[in-house]
């Protein structure tokens, strides 16, 4: 039997496809490296924020939450559950005073139209502070639970870092997501007090930081962590029903006091709408301004005042 020369046809078929296959695998193989990378890159904060950084708006807001009010907004929209920029909040503020400032200007005049622009910027904030409040409430609620589940995973044996981490996966919204922030946070290198301080941050509140407090120090020193998270867990929830009791007999004081702010309000408008001019005549002369603004003082000072009495901590 013959072996077939290097110039058979038969070779040169045989090295093509040979060639062929090889190409092929490896075309295979830079794809399916290619998808990794491309799953990997979606899952990383870090390319999606390195991405969104060519963009003005995300340039923009990197810059803001650099400086003191920036951050302090950032910690405010993130507390509050709100997933939106901390920038693009100040265009929707900006956006709500020019839009209530063209409403207003044709019934009143342009300073009064001005500070019902302001009052809306307020109300976006005053919005943002009822959500982190509501979301604040819930977490509290939902304190017991954390500290049985921990208390568990405790006696369990398992460190701090990995009873957060299942704390987390079992728990409901919105103690899920602070709890899971906390556990990204261990899982990138921060300390455990740092972490949960930064929780406290977020959530501020007396019995967050009981239960903070216990978990560091353990940390430090050391002690029965079970039985103290499990009559943590007990205490808090008496604390709860009783906080409940508390916001359910003040909750018609509260309603008053909402009353009192849109009294005023509705005075002035209607005043307006009744006779157009009473506004202009009203602010043309001294003693009508002084008037004014001591009604707007007199109204913000009892509705500050109700909300002083009515918010009670425990």
């Amino acid at each position: 039997m013959t072996l077939p020369e290097f110039g058979d046809p038969r070779v040169a078929f045989s090295l093509l496809a040979a060639s062929l296959a090889v190409g092929i695998i490896g075309l295979r193989i830079v794809l399916s490296s290619w998808s990794e990378q491309a799953a990997v890159a979606e899952r990383s904060a870090l390319d999606v924020a390195e991405r969104r950084a060519g963009r003005l708006r995300y340039r923009l807001n990197r810059r803001f939450i650099r400086t003191s009010p920036g951050a302090a907004l950032d910690l405010r929209l993130t507390a509050a559950g709100v997933s939106i920029m901390p920038f693009d909040f100040l265009l929707l503020c900006l956006a709500a005073f020019l839009l209530v400032f063209q409403i207003t200007a044709p019934f009143f005049p342009t300073w009064l139209s001005a500070i019902a622009g302001a009052l809306a910027v307020r109300a976006c904030f005053a919005w943002v502070d009822r959500q982190r409040e509501k979301r604040r409430q819930t977490f509290i609620g939902q304190l017991p639970e954390i500290a049985r589940i921990l208390s568990n995973a405790s006696s369990a044996g398992l460190a701090i870092r990995a009873a957060i981490d299942m704390a987390a996966a079992e728990i409901e919204e919105p103690a899920r997501s602070e709890l899971a922030m906390v556990a990204e946070e261990l899982a990138l290198g921060q300390s455990v007090e740092r972490a949960l301080q930064n929780l406290e941050a977020r959530m501020p509140s007396r019995d967050v930081g009981v239960l903070i407090s216990t978990l560091v120090i353990q940390q430090r020193s050391g002690g029965d962590l079970v039985h103290a998270l499990q009559d943590m867990a007990g205490t808090l929830d008496q604390r709860r029903d009783l906080s409940r009791e508390v916001r359910t007999v003040m909750a018609g004081s509260i309603f008053t006091g909402y009353m009192v702010a849109g009294l005023g309000v509705a005075t002035v408008f209607f005043l307006n709408l009744i006779n157009p001019t009473v506004i202009d005549e009203l602010t043309s002369s001294f003693i009508g301004v002084i008037t004014l603004l001591v009604a707007m003082g007199l109204y913000a000072a009892g509705f500050l005042l109700i909300r002083k009495v009515t918010r009670i901590e425990l």
